[in-house]
């Protein structure tokens, strides 16, 4: 129901609430934090795969790694706030893309520390680094983090691309290998593009 100014003769001052008709779409805005979050987990992502191409190199890539470290310090500082979704489909687009970079950061990190312990314990060891075996604990972590990549990027591919050319961008995010392997999980990753894709061709066709 609208609100009328006040014009009864009283102290109250007039009303400025707007009532929202039918139909209206409120629109939010990624935080500023959360798009620098991204931001951080490229720039992250970065320089673990230099670590990563340094493994030949231990005393290198232990100084990649530190760089990568240094990153890594700061994207868990800023915490994802509208991680339940918005009313903004941009917005929620570039919130689960943000999600799934930071996911596949700490996977990655973490799987460029695993590389350098090994090169390292190789060293020590004489041996080549395909006998030494990293610790249980170790393993674990780096199963639970690709996990929480995997759902990450599922959650990206199931969110709605605002345009045709933000579906074709999710697509090459997502990457190629991915949307061609073979399981259950997989088949739900292709699922949810083709629905995506599926929606946004009907939207074109409703004009």
């Amino acid at each position: 129901m609208a609100t009328r100014p006040n014009t009864t003769g009283g102290a109250s001052a007039p009303s400025n609430i707007v009532p929202i008709r039918p139909g209206i779409r409120i629109r939010r805005r990624p935080h500023q934090d959360d798009i620098q979050t991204s931001i951080l987990a490229n720039c992250y992502r970065k320089a673990l795969a230099e670590a990563q191409s340094l493994a030949g190199q231990p005393e290198q890539a232990w100084q990649a790694a530190i760089k990568a470290a240094q990153l890594k310090s700061a994207v868990p500082a800023l915490n994802l706030r509208c991680i339940n979704g918005t009313r903004d489909i941009r917005g929620d687009y570039a919130l689960r893309l943000a999600e799934m970079e930071e996911a596949r950061a700490k996977a990655d990190s973490h799987s460029a520390t695993m590389n350098v312990w090994a090169a390292r314990e190789a060293g020590e060891q004489g041996r080549p680094c395909l006998f030494v075996q990293w610790p249980d604990e170790m393993v674990g972590h780096q199963h639970r983090l690709r996990s929480i990549h995997r759902q990450a990027t599922l959650d990206f591919a199931r969110s709605p691309s605002p345009t045709s050319k933000a579906h074709a961008e999710k697509r090459k995010l997502i990457g190629r290998i991915w949307l061609g392997a073979e399981g259950s999980f997989y088949d739900q990753l292709r699922a949810a593009m083709a629905e995506d894709e599926a929606r946004l061709a009907d939207q074109r066709r409703a004009g």
